[in-house]
């Protein structure tokens, strides 16, 4: 979370603007959470009802309600377009983020006469498909300094983080565009990275910028795929579980499918069957995406899997990756999962 010294003089509603940017929406709670660690003074009411009530007073900042009923706060801001304040708006577009649910379609730089109308209906924030936020934005409300922060890959409010099998449900079932790093040319959606281990998500939790408050973790394929020994697993998977708890995040955790390759038997099995024995006996928060996969005698369900086993760009080992009635069965299973957690 990045720090604010506030000054004494500052208006307390940029302050809670500035906070609420902080995420895609919050509750009250998450609101006096962020204020307490940012700010730390006491200018913020404790009561809800108080708090909710000079949310209220601020014109920009909007009440919504989650899929769940839940009550989020938000940032929303309209502007005109039209030549006498072009230039301050294309400021605006340019080092301000969009809230939550809103995606910004805004005007280009350098537009003619005739297109000006065109131009105008699309220059608000618009309602954006329910799963979708914006790729990426630039976080300047607090700290000053322009930083790229990945949103995509969601599900429900809740932020997805995993190897390749969980970037291709993200891309095909989920409908987010990938992209590439131009120097590894590795695909990633967000935080769903092709060829991503249990140590590099570890790496990548503790030294992102932004990471939400409701994340679903599907990792450590890569590392039984890669030859990794089941107590080193655990170990590795120990400090990613430390790494969420530094910065304050409870994760969903889920247990690992089957790997699904009938050339390679059942070299993999007792380590999956290992690791999520071993998962499922912590007392953490735990999806069982591995029952998805298997059937009542206990037996890999193939016809859930694709018919051959493909390269992926961020390692080296060919997966089996699942195929549309598998993603499917995993997709059910993290919503109803979703409901029940909440």
């Amino acid at each position: 979370m990045p720090s604010l010294s506030p000054h004494p003089s500052d208006d307390i509603y940029m302050v809670i603007k500035s906070l609420l940017s902080l995420r895609a929406n919050s509750t009250c709670a998450e609101l006096l959470k962020d204020y307490d660690e940012i700010v730390g003074d006491n200018r913020l009411p404790r009561n809800f009802k108080d708090l909710r009530r000079l949310l209220q007073s601020i014109p920009e900042v909007k009440c919504i309600r989650n899929d769940y009923g839940l009550e989020m706060w938000e940032v929303r801001r309209t502007f005109n377009n039209n030549n006498n304040n072009k230039k301050s708006e294309y400021k605006f577009m340019k080092n301000d983020k969009p809230r939550g649910n809103f995606q910004n379609t805004g005007p280009s730089k350098k537009r003619s006469k005739s297109n000006s109308r065109t131009s105008s209906q699309t220059s608000s924030f618009t309602a954006a498909q329910p799963q979708r936020k914006r790729q990426r934005f630039l976080d300047h409300n607090i700290t000053g300094h322009h930083r790229i922060i990945d949103l995509d890959g969601y599900i429900n409010n809740y932020q997805l983080m995993g190897d390749d099998f969980m970037l291709s449900l993200a891309k095909i079932d989920l409908g987010f565009k990938w992209t590439k790093d131009p120097k590894t040319q590795v695909l990633r959606i967000g935080y769903c990275i092709s060829g991503m281990s249990i140590k590099e998500l570890s790496r990548i939790v503790r030294s992102s910028a932004y990471i939400d408050s409701r994340v679903v973790v599907y990792i450590g394929s890569v590392d039984i795929l890669s030859g990794h020994k089941l107590d080193s697993i655990i170990n590795d998977y120990f400090d990613l579980v430390s790494a969420f708890r530094e910065r304050g995040i409870e994760p969903l955790l889920c247990t690992l499918a089957p790997l699904g390759d009938p050339a390679r038997g059942d070299s993999y099995d007792g380590i999956v069957n290992g690791f999520n024995c071993w998962l499922e006996s912590r007392k953490w928060r735990v999806i069982d995406i591995n029952r998805c996969f298997i059937d009542d005698n206990g037996q890999t369900i193939r016809s859930v899997y694709q018919k051959d086993p493909r390269n992926v760009t961020g390692c080296n080992v060919r997966h089996l990756l699942w195929n549309k009635l598998g993603r499917q069965r995993v997709l059910k299973k993290l919503k109803n999962s979703l409901l029940d957690f909440f």
